[in-house]
């Protein structure tokens, strides 16, 4: 009985690892087309910036309401609801005649990720034990990587060839491929069933996540930093590297590595994780800043892997279960805010840097954020794993 337990358990996490790739990849192959496509609609520049960010600012609005949402109802539903929306909004980008139509599409799409990311994680810590949590969220991780690394590469090859329109077609038939997989997984019952009706109520964050989710948003920062702004730092600096490689090569690694600490998660603890990603953030800015060559860049993306790509899940898997048992849900939706302030950081204060300051402290400046996190580390996480 406890074999055919394991192999279900097993089966279903392996559809929701699937799951995890096609709703991350129907999430990003758009994102580098929306501001174009905005313009092919008949957009000003004002209202393409608009578009651009309403699916990440509904998605950080809906968070905290799809958390608690996520503790009282089934995570297949709140699923069949996520995956629906991106469907739908994908559909307005598809027949969308106006950037106004588009607009719609973006802001439904931004909430159905956000019931897709929140919810995927919960599930899957209803289906293993606390002791095995770190490791299922690394696979989960990994496969965010994965997407992250392959679908905004595929939308804008598709995109060249072949058009908008195209593209979203595409797009509707891996997210029913999606919405097909909810299916195939075990049905679940709410988290907080098993606790007293008077300790159920309803949060905007779990305090105990927030500093880990504090953690995440600086990291976070440093990364999309160098994501928005590493191809004219280059160019700036004069730096004959190829620069088109640096992600691909921190995916490739950041896979490797990830397969590898999901195998012992469980067995070291937090600590040993955080200071391995303050050594290696160090390092990162070190060897960004002193960067010259391609074996330089390389050396700077396993650092960058080291780092930020390992504390991603690590912290992932803290803020979910200091959230306590029945908040698993608003747990990860705390870790989820500190990502989306992350990403608006690193775009907003790395392009203040950026145009404020010489180049070569732009990497200088965003080293700021680890004595930030290493306080926070120590003031109200440390002691208290």
């Amino acid at each position: 009985m406890i074999n055919e337990m394991d192999k279900k358990t097993s089966r279903d996490l392996n559809i929701m690892y699937l799951l995890t790739f096609l709703f991350m990849v129907g999430n990003m192959i758009p994102n580098p087309l929306v501001a174009g496509y905005a313009v092919y609609l008949g957009a000003g520049a004002a209202l393409m910036s608009l578009i651009g960010g309403l699916a990440s600012f509904f998605a950080f609005v809906f968070r905290p309401i799809v958390g608690n949402m996520a503790d009282c109802i089934s995570k297949r539903r709140l699923l069949v609801i996520g995956m629906s929306l991106l469907l739908s909004g994908t559909i307005l980008h598809l027949v969308a005649v106006s950037p106004y139509v588009l607009a719609v599409g973006r802001i439904i799409f931004g909430v159905g990720f956000t019931f897709c990311s929140v919810s995927v994680p919960v599930w899957m810590s209803t289906k293993v034990d606390r002791n095995s949590l770190g490791r299922v969220i690394s696979v989960y991780g990994t496969m965010n990587a994965i997407a992250l690394a392959v679908a905004p590469a595929l939308g804008v090859s598709i995109y060249m060839k072949m058009g908008y329109k195209t593209v979203f077609t595409i797009l509707t038939g891996i997210l029913v491929a999606g919405l097909l997989c909810v299916f195939l997984v075990e049905a679940d019952k709410p988290s907080s069933e098993s606790l007293p009706k008077e300790k159920i109520k309803v949060q905007l964050v779990s305090k105990e996540a927030v500093p880990v989710s504090c953690i995440t948003m600086l990291q976070c920062m440093i990364y999309f930093a160098t994501q928005a702004y590493l191809v004219q730092y280059t160019e700036i600096k004069g730096l004959n590297i190829s620069v088109s490689l640096f992600f691909p090569i921190y995916a490739v690694l950041l896979t490797v590595i990830r397969i590898g600490v999901g195998r012992i998660i469980e067995r070291i603890p937090f600590s040993f994780f955080f200071w391995l990603s303050v050594v290696s953030m160090t390092g990162f800015i070190i060897s960004m800043s002193l960067m010259k060559t391609n074996v330089g860049m390389t050396i700077a993306a396993i650092f960058l892997a080291m780092g930020y790509g390992i504390m991603y899940p690590v912290c992932q898997a803290k803020a979910i279960m200091n959230a306590g048992k029945g908040k698993e849900g608003l747990g990860n939706s705390t870790f989820y805010m500190g990502l989306d302030i992350g990403v608006t950081l690193g775009g907003s204060l790395g392009g203040v840097i950026f145009t404020s300051l010489p180049v070569n402290m732009f990497f200088p400046c965003l080293f700021l954020a680890v004595p930030v996190f290493v306080v926070i580390y120590l003031i109200w996480i440390r002691g208290r794993q």
